[in-house]
Order: structure tokens, then C-alpha cells, then sequence
């Protein structure tokens, strides 16, 4: 079955919410943006076969 974020089931849901959750908890003060991207964003996301695509940004500097 093929969904988008809107249309994505509770547990993949749950797990992009998990994992951000779990960033700012590491990254604390430096955390900035939490972007997903690609085919769970626009479109043609699989859970048998896609991967999830995120993009973290922080405000620090190494």
C-alpha cells in the first residue's frame, strides 16, 4: 500500500515521532529543524520497502 505522511499508518507515524523526540533530546539546546523527506513526504511511501528520509539541522557548529 502505498501512503504519504497524512495517509501513513499510526506505527510509522509513531516512529517519526519517536525519532524526533529522541533528537531533541540529544541535541537539547542545538537542535534546530527536523525535516522528513522523499517518499513519505510527496508521496509513494511503502512500509515494506521504503526507507524514511529525514534531515536534521542544528545550530551548532562541531
Amino acid at each position: 500500500m502505498v501512503s504519504s505522511w497524512e495517509t501513513s499508518s499510526l506505527e510509522i507515524k509513531d516512529f517519526v515521532n519517536n525519532l524526533l523526540y529522541k533528537t531533541k533530546e540529544i541535541l537539547k539546546r542545538g537542535f534546530y529543524w527536523f525535516l522528513f523527506k522523499g517518499s513519505l513526504a510527496v508521496g509513494g511511501f511503502n512500509s515494506k520497502s521504503s526507507d524514511i528520509d529525514v534531515l536534521v539541522i542544528t545550530n551548532k557548529t562541531q
